[in-house]
């Protein structure tokens, strides 16, 4: 009897596939690492750590999109009789592998399967993490498409946390020409371009993208989108770092723009939380518009100096002594509330400025005018006051002029009413450190 003869055993399946080399149709998508796809069932959940470098649940979404990926290089890159014409490593074959958990493709049929499916992978952990990955490859098909898509909804994209982690390597990597397709692209929808701007990841976002902005042109069309909002902007919590972004990286002519607004409004920004800290950085930037903000804010001295806000931008230009007589022109202000203000919070501080630098004859002025007043022993006694007198004392002593020596015989003129006060004591403390 003839002895049948013995079936060839099949080779192992290759790569995230099981097909035969010497066929254009594929058997079916396996997982992987030689293992086919007939011995599972499509819903079974696929386990932890393969789920964890795949990102897919089940064998079903696996195979899904390693059958689409199948099909395109089955369709471009096998030639069907195991040549090597269209083959990606010409080893007579498709050469499709799985590396690192990552199905893994040549760069034009990889960029077919990622069309349509960026927007939803950049706003997954692993999604973003696999198309970061792709722009460090740089396959220009793959960058194409990834950056294409991104531009179809960025005010989505970036305020999701891995899209706006996504957005931000893709900003860091782009050339100047990409970087003004993705800018163009921004500043079609300025409302959608201030919607990012205020929230807590789109902020980050543009900050990035505004460090990367070296053109005349590219600058100009972010600072036209961004003007109309210019205060609105300003006095929001995420706001407020893209104004602080544009004064200090964009070139002298484009954030004089934002000055010229921020000078208009500069008393309402002020009393704002947020503004004082964008007008104090103007201050600083723009030396031109030191005096048409000072001025204005000098004229208000009155209003600012109790504000729980204000009162820091009248100490800000006090303290960088930003006009000539900034100090006598603020005092001139606020002579007839010098002693209410040196009760109060929030102006105690300005009148603590004021001393420490102020010129003689302001510092006499001071000193007579907290002397005379029918307040005086109440604010040697107030929890606040005493603070600005302990100032007045220690400057008067420095310069060891006649209002050192008319403000200690007042203050002693209360000697009987100061010590037995908890803080009476402490002004005559300091007043004793002086002798």
């Amino acid at each position: 009897m003839q002895q049948q003869p013995q079936p060839q055993p099949q080779p192992p399946a290759v790569g995230i596939f099981s097909y035969p080399m010497h066929s254009r149709s594929y058997s079916g998508a396996g997982i992987g690492h030689g293992i086919a796809d007939h011995r599972y069932r499509p819903s079974q959940p696929l386990p932890p750590r393969r789920r964890t470098l795949l990102g897919y649940d089940n064998y079903a979404d696996l195979m899904r999109v390693q059958a689409a990926a199948a099909r395109y290089a089955n369709a471009h890159y096998y030639d069907g009789d195991g040549g090597n014409s269209t083959n990606y490593n010409g080893n007579g074959g498709s050469d499709i592998r799985m590396q690192r958990g990552y199905w893994w493709l040549p760069g034009r049929a990889l960029a077919d399967v990622l069309r349509g499916e960026v927007v939803s992978m950049a706003r997954t952990d692993r999604g973003c993490r696999y198309l970061k990955e792709k722009l460090d490859e740089g396959w220009t098909e793959v960058r194409a498409v990834i950056l294409e898509a991104v531009k179809s909804d960025l005010e989505g994209i970036a305020q999701n946390k891995c899209g706006r982690i996504l957005l931000q390597k893709m900003i860091m990597s782009c050339c100047v020409d990409e970087i003004t397709a993705f800018l163009v692209a921004l500043t079609e929808d300025p409302l959608s371009l201030i919607a990012m701007c205020i929230h807590q990841e789109g902020t980050l976002v543009i900050e990035k993208l505004i460090k990367k902005l070296k053109t005349n042109m590219q600058q100009s069309l972010l600072v036209d989108a961004l003007l109309p909002h210019v205060i609105a902007l300003a006095t929001n919590e995420n706001g407020k770092h893209v104004i602080n972004a544009c004064i200090k990286w964009f070139r002298y002519q484009h954030g004089m723009d934002f000055a010229n607004l921020i000078a208009c409004k500069s008393v309402e920004l002020a009393k704002d939380k947020y503004g004082c800290c964008i007008l104090q950085k103007c201050l600083e930037r723009y030396g031109y518009w030191h005096e048409s903000i000072c001025r204005k804010l000098i004229v208000h001295a009155k209003l600012l100096a109790d504000h729980p806000y204000g009162n820091y931008a009248l100490q800000f230009i006090i303290n960088m002594n930003m006009i000539p007589g900034v100090v006598a022109q603020i005092l001139y202000q606020m002579k007839d509330q010098i002693v209410e203000l040196s009760m109060d919070k929030h102006g105690s501080h300005v009148i603590e400025s004021c001393i420490r630098n102020s010129e003689r004859e302001d510092l006499d002025m001071i000193v007579n005018n907290l002397t005379t007043s029918r307040k005086f022993l109440e604010l040697l006694q107030d929890p606040i006051g005493n603070y600005v007198i302990q100032t007045v004392i220690k400057e008067t002593r420095i310069v060891k002029e006649i209002s050192y020596y008319v403000l200690k015989r007042r203050i002693m003129s209360e000697h009987s009413s100061l010590e037995s006060h908890p803080f009476g004591q402490i002004v005559l403390a300091s007043l004793e450190q002086t002798d």
